[in-house]
């Protein structure tokens, strides 16, 4: 069954290829790497045993078995989406255990009303997740974790790279911090009072840009640092911080106060890393569910 679903998966991915007439328009179109893109239909030729695709300055060109294939799958590029989402999802029985490394705040998502949707589907399936720090994912962990979230492409040839939009980040703080020290209530005051009680999650300068206009102020040119990895949670309800939050829109809590709303401070595409190895049809199954995150 395994490798029935990863031969369905292939072969959608090809007939993408070849409707899109070149590996990076099709890539663009899937909203993966081209290189994930190679991989699959390499996958794809080793399994049928044939070549399908030839090298072309043109673009592709395909082999007589490529083109008897592509003629014979083409007819499920004129189904929906949500039909082709049946295809992967309605006849198997989902089982096993999935490893996802990612953000402490990506995790929040999974404390929301999502959890209990994903478990009505997939009963069976059992989530192993650890909070991680986003950034230098290096080989080991294709190994180590099956799914990863990340905030820049990998040094490796090891995973199947999604990008899922753009992720942005804003401050918060609680309600005993507002207790202690005041809100902000303009770029000088955080700059000044507020600036040593301020955690970024990356070593890089604190930039406020304004939603609408656009504008940069540098709020601090070397931040304290606290690891992406940790939960945000450790660091806001202590009290004594303002921390950056990564997407709000799945990270904030309720009693969590934004710090200049009107801002938001970095702003990075958002990447899910699919290990070469993890070939499991539970594996896909949570990564097609993930893949409905809006990181817009």
């Amino acid at each position: 069954m395994e490798k029935n679903f990863a031969l369905v998966r292939d072969l959608l991915y090809f007939t993408q290829i070849v409707a899109n007439r070149t590996f990076s328009d099709a890539a663009k179109q899937l909203q993966t790497s081209r290189s994930s893109l190679s991989r699959f239909i390499q996958e794809l030729e080793e399994t049928l045993g044939y070549e399908l695709i030839s090298p072309s300055s043109t673009g592709i060109a395909l082999t007589d078995i490529g083109q008897l294939v592509y003629q014979k799958f083409q007819p499920f590029l004129k189904q929906g989406e949500e039909e082709l989402e049946d295809l992967f999802t309605s006849k198997q029985d989902y089982r096993g255990e999935v490893r996802i490394l990612a953000p402490g705040t990506i995790f929040n998502f999974w404390n929301s009303n999502k959890i209990i949707e994903f478990k009505k589907h997939f009963p069976k399936i059992n989530l192993q997740l650890e909070v991680g720090t986003g950034f230098n994912i290096s080989d080991s962990a294709a190994y180590n974790y099956d799914l990863i979230f990340s905030g820049e492409l990998p040094n490796s040839n090891n995973f199947y790279i999604t990008k899922m939009g753009i992720a942005k980040s804003s401050l918060y703080c609680n309600q005993k911090y507002v207790d202690n020290f005041g809100l902000p209530q303009s770029i000088y005051e955080l700059q000044t009072t507020h600036k040593e009680r301020v955690l970024s999650i990356r070593p890089n300068p604190i930039i406020a840009i304004h939603e609408i206009t656009k504008e940069a102020h540098t709020i601090i040119s070397k931040p304290s640092f606290a690891a992406m990895g940790f939960a945000p949670a450790q660091f806001i309800e202590s009290g004594i911080f303002i921390y950056e939050v990564v997407h709000p829109k799945y990270a904030v809590m309720k009693d969590w106060i934004p710090v200049l709303p009107e801002y938001y401070i970095n702003e990075f595409p958002m990447y899910l890393l699919h290990s070469v190895h993890a070939k499991s049809s539970a594996v896909t199954a949570v990564k097609q569910f993930l893949m409905k995150l809006n990181f817009e």
